[in-house]
């Protein structure tokens, strides 16, 4: 789905459901890889597909895009799933590129990476065990994605550089939008490590000449080994082991739409966030209990009764006090206080 202003696709949710639909709640499904099973028929066959894609993309301006964030859609978790980029375009500028026509390009790319080899297996009968057919007489298949792994290396590196220091990093944010932002980044990480793994293998299929080969061509070589009267589909095959040097390039550009939901959502919301008085309150506190038997320890309870800051900063966040300090006191731990 694409659309130049993508306002239009805000306003349009539920426009034919009298305001009473769940066009958000679907979207946020097919966010996931679920939604309603969908069947697609092509030439060959017809297949069941369980695990949807729908990528969504378009622009916005900065102040519609403020109106749109409403606390409903932040708590609700509607904001967090999309990934955002503040910064501005980079002015066109007269490039000698090494593919002439880059629509022709991309295209070639999209095409092969839509076959790339998945499993397939004859849909059966429960009851008798018969293999289905189509109205044409062909075997109805079920696709099942491939599964992608990272190396051992790229799940330590993933686990060191990005998902640790996320976790922590969220247990100590007290924007929630933020927060619920960074929430998803474990998985979107893994996400664009997987495109870029799949774009990169998809590069490395070139001819003896250095330049890519094309999908046509591809296909042809297929043609030519003589599988082209097998069952299976023309399919591309690629390593199913995800390398560190690609993880290590999506925690990059994980950690660039980070940054700039951070300053979407603490930019909108810049003087909820001023938490240098409440924290101060309380290293105030703790200094007091340094020779009583407590020895600086503040528990929660006793936090919130001795600082109205901390209340009122709750009371602005809508969250309760004891989360609200709890999360002050992780902040803390992370700034080594």
């Amino acid at each position: 789905v694409h659309r130049d202003e993508i306002d239009g696709f805000f306003k349009a949710l539920n426009k034919y459901r009298a305001g009473k639909g769940d066009d958000e709640a679907f979207y946020l499904t097919l966010n996931n890889g679920g939604g309603p099973k969908v069947i697609l028929i092509d030439r060959d066959r017809r297949v069941e597909v369980e695990r949807s894609c729908v990528p969504i993309t378009g622009t916005i301006q900065r102040k519609t895009l403020d109106e749109e964030m409403t606390p409903r859609k932040i708590s609700s978790g509607w904001m967090a799933r999309w990934v955002i980029c503040l910064a501005q375009m980079p002015k066109r500028r007269r490039t000698r590129l090494p593919y002439p026509d880059i629509d022709a390009f991309l295209k070639d790319i999209y095409h092969k990476l839509s076959v790339l080899k998945m499993h397939y297996r004859p849909v059966q009968n429960e009851e008798t065990g018969e293999v289905l057919k189509d109205e044409t007489n062909r075997t109805v298949y079920q696709g099942f994605p491939i599964t992608y792994h990272l190396s051992d290396s790229a799940a330590d590196y993933y686990e060191q550089h990005f998902f640790n220091p996320m976790v922590e990093r969220e247990e100590a944010e007290l924007n929630e939008g933020f927060q619920l932002a960074m929430s998803k980044w474990s998985g979107y990480c893994l996400r664009i490590a997987l495109i870029l793994h799949c774009l990169h293998e998809i590069c490395k299929l070139k001819n003896l000449d250095g330049t890519l080969k094309t999908y046509l061509q591809l296909k042809e070589e297929w043609k030519l080994s003589g599988r082209e009267h097998s069952e299976k589909p023309f399919e591309i095959e690629i390593p199913t082991l995800i390398g560190a040097d690609i993880i290590q390039k999506a925690i990059a550009t994980s950690y660039f739409y980070i940054n700039q939901a951070e300053v979407l959502y603490k930019g909108q919301q810049q003087d909820e966030d001023d938490t240098v008085p409440v924290i101060q309150k309380l290293i105030q506190k703790s200094e007091e209990l340094w020779d009583t038997v407590a020895e600086g320890w503040i528990s929660t309870r006793e936090a919130y009764r001795n600082c109205r800051e901390l209340v009122a900063g709750a009371k602005l966040r809508q969250m309760s006090n004891t989360d609200f300090t709890a999360a002050l006191f992780n902040q803390m731990v992370s700034m080594n206080l």
